[in-house]
């Protein structure tokens, strides 16, 4: 298993723990939707300080549903995640742990799945290799894929 395989096999097995600690008592789907509120939220808040205090008031009303133990979980939980995302791109990797999460705990249902990012890796490749001029000027192509979920 390679050091990234490991890195994001612990990244997911210490989220999973969380979400399913707090999930007992207010169900999975609701703690991993939660947590995405708050990452994001929190993510945002870094950077755009125009809505600062509105998406503030936003993951109150959400930490308010659970007790204060908890809520310092959502907090390691988003360290955790930052953290394996940082290591992942600062040795040139993107896997999508929120995605494999997503799928591993079992939230898509009406049967709908996942694109693994490998799969989109893999056309992206298919699509642009040998023809860099395909992306063009807009630093983009548009490609419709209708078996991606992602």
């Amino acid at each position: 298993m390679s050091e990234t395989d490991k890195l994001v096999a612990m990244t997911k097995k210490e989220i999973l723990r969380i979400v399913d600690e707090i999930g007992m008592r207010h169900g999975r789907k609701r703690v991993f939707c939660d947590f995405l509120a708050i990452s994001a939220i929190r993510m945002s808040n870094k950077t755009d300080k125009v809505h600062y205090d509105e998406r503030f008031q936003e993951a109150l009303i959400i930490c308010k549903k659970y007790t204060e133990a908890e809520g310092s979980l959502f907090i390691k939980m988003h360290n955790i995640l930052v953290m394996a995302y940082k290591e992942l791109f600062e040795h040139g990797h993107f896997i999508d742990i929120l995605g494999l999460l997503y799928m591993e705990l079992g939230l898509s249902g009406n049967d709908q799945d996942f694109t693994p990012s490998d799969y989109s890796a893999l056309i992206s490749q298919l699509v642009y290799e040998g023809n860099p001029a395909i992306v063009g000027k807009a630093g983009f192509r548009k490609i419709a894929d209708y078996t991606c979920g992602s």
